[in-house]
C-alpha cells in the first residue's frame, strides 16, 4: 500500500511526496472510512485535501492518481498564487 511506494527504492523523493500526502489527507470522498495507508497509488478515488503551506489550509478536493505521480498536484490555490507572483517578476516593468 502507500506506505511501501515511498520506501521502496530509498527515493528520497517519493518519501517526501508520501509525507506530504500524510499531513495533507482528510478523508476519501469516494469510499469514505478508506485511509490514505488503505489505497493504491493510483487510485482513482477522490480524496479532500488541506493544504500544509504555512498560512494557507485551503481545502480541496483531487483524484489520489494525481497527487502520487512524479509531478504531483497540489493545491490549487497555492499553485494559483506562485504563478500570479511568477507572471508579474516576469512582466515588463513601464
Amino acid at each position: 500500500m502507500l506506505p511501501l511506494v515511498g520506501d521502496q527504492d530509498g527515493d528520497v523523493g517519493r518519501r517526501e511526496r508520501w509525507a506530504r500526502l500524510q499531513r495533507e489527507f482528510i478523508s476519501n470522498l469516494s469510499n469514505p472510512g478508506l485511509r490514505l495507508e488503505e489505497m493504491q497509488p493510483s487510485s482513482m478515488d477522490r480524496c479532500l485535501w488541506r493544504c500544509s503551506n504555512a498560512g494557507c489550509g485551503y481545502a480541496w478536493s483531487a483524484i489520489l492518481q494525481l497527487r502520487t505521480r512524479r509531478n504531483p498536484t497540489g493545491g490549487p490555490e497555492c499553485w494559483r498564487k506562485r504563478n500570479r507572483a511568477s507572471r508579474c517578476a516576469h512582466a515588463p516593468h513601464h
